[in-house]
């Protein structure tokens, strides 16, 4: 099952995140009621709702949850990579992560810009500041 970044809520999984930072700041993002699952951590930006295009940008390494906790930790990136498409497959460039919304994204990925339906998927606003 697949589904794209306006995916399904988590159902009982919790995130602890900072609300804002900038570019290039190592920050740190605690999850906790996540199903087993490899998981990684993006920052998403929509660019607008027509064109259904969303950027996203990995922040540290994927994380392997087993008991239900995990702890992410990296930087927020300076570039992010944008797709569009049902699945969110369809690249379709790159751009400057500048200020303003975003969002930390928490999920099993299943595809560039997708998440599987049938683990946790947890969103948390966030704003980049310069």
């Amino acid at each position: 099952m697949v589904c794209a970044l306006a995916a399904v809520p988590a159902l009982a999984a919790t995130v602890e995140a900072p609300k804002k930072a900038e570019v290039g700041q190592r920050i740190e993002v605690e999850a906790k009621g996540l199903k087993d699952g490899k998981y990684t951590l993006s920052l998403v930006r929509r660019l607008d709702k027509p064109s259904g295009i969303s950027c996203l940008g990995k922040i540290g390494k994927a994380r392997r949850v087993t008991e239900g906790e995990a702890k992410f930790k990296g930087k927020v990136p300076a570039r992010l990579r944008c797709y569009s498409g049902p699945d969110a497959e369809q690249f379709q460039g790159r751009i400057k992560t500048v200020p303003g919304k975003a969002r930390l994204v928490i999920g099993v990925k299943d595809g560039p810009g997708a998440y599987r339906g049938d683990k946790s998927f947890v969103r948390r606003k966030i704003r980049i500041v310069e």
